[in-house]
C-alpha cells in the first residue's frame, strides 16, 4: 500500500501541466481505494485480535490467582452483568482488597482446597460470592477477621455476610462515582 501511495506521488510531480487535470483526478481515485483497502485491512485485524478483558476483571482475576497460589487453594472465577462499566478503579481497589482478606480466611479457617468468585452487578448493585469447599464454620469469626471482611462494604452502604460455605458481600450503585 505505502508503494501504491509513493507512485501516485511520483506521477503528479512528473506531469506535464496539460495532463495534471486528468492526472490528478486518476490520482484522487486511486487514494480512495487505498484508503479503502486501508480501512478493510484495519477492520480484519481488529475481528481477528481478541479485545482485552476490562481491567476490573484483570484486577479480579490477577488477586484472586495470586491469593490462591499463596494460601494453596485453586480459584476460578465467573462475572455477570457489567461489572466492568459500573466498577471504578478505586472501587476495583477495594473489591480487590475485600477478596483478599476473604480468601484469607476461607485459607486459615476452612481447610478448604478451593474457592469460586463470582462477581456480578444489575442496575442497583455489585455483588460478590466466595464459596468454599472446606469443612470448618465461618461463622466462629473473631470480631476482629469480620471487621476486616466487612467493613470497606458496610462504608459503601452495602451488606456483608458469612455462612458456613461462603462470604457475600454487596454495595449499591452510585453511578456518579462509579460504585
Amino acid at each position: 500500500m505505502t508503494e501504491r501511495l509513493h507512485t501516485i506521488g511520483r506521477s503528479l510531480r512528473t506531469t506535464p501541466e496539460e495532463e495534471i487535470a486528468c492526472r490528478v483526478r486518476s490520482a484522487i481515485a486511486d487514494l480512495d481505494a487505498v484508503v479503502t483497502q486501508i480501512r478493510e485491512t484495519a477492520l480484519l485485524l481488529d475481528d481477528m485480535v481478541p479485545r482485552p478483558m476490562s481491567a476490573v476483571h484483570d484486577r479480579l482475576r490477577d488477586v484472586l490467582f495470586e491469593a490462591c497460589a499463596e494460601q494453596g487453594l485453586i480459584g476460578s472465577i465467573e462475572f455477570a452483568g457489567r461489572t466492568d462499566v459500573v466498577v471504578s478503579d478505586e472501587r476495583a481497589d477495594e473489591l480487590a482488597g475485600v477478596l483478599r482478606e476473604g480468601l484469607r480466611l476461607i485459607a486459615r479457617h476452612t481447610g478448604a482446597a478451593a474457592v469460586q468468585l463470582t462477581v456480578w452487578s444489575d442496575e442497583v448493585r455489585l455483588s460478590a460470592f466466595l464459596g468454599h469447599d472446606g469443612n470448618a464454620q465461618l461463622t466462629m469469626l473473631s470480631d476482629a477477621d469480620l471487621a476486616e471482611f466487612a467493613e470497606p462494604t458496610l462504608r459503601r452502604g452495602g451488606i456483608a455476610e458469612i455462612d458456613e460455605s461462603a462470604l457475600t458481600w454487596w454495595v449499591p450503585l452510585d453511578r456518579q462515582q462509579g460504585w
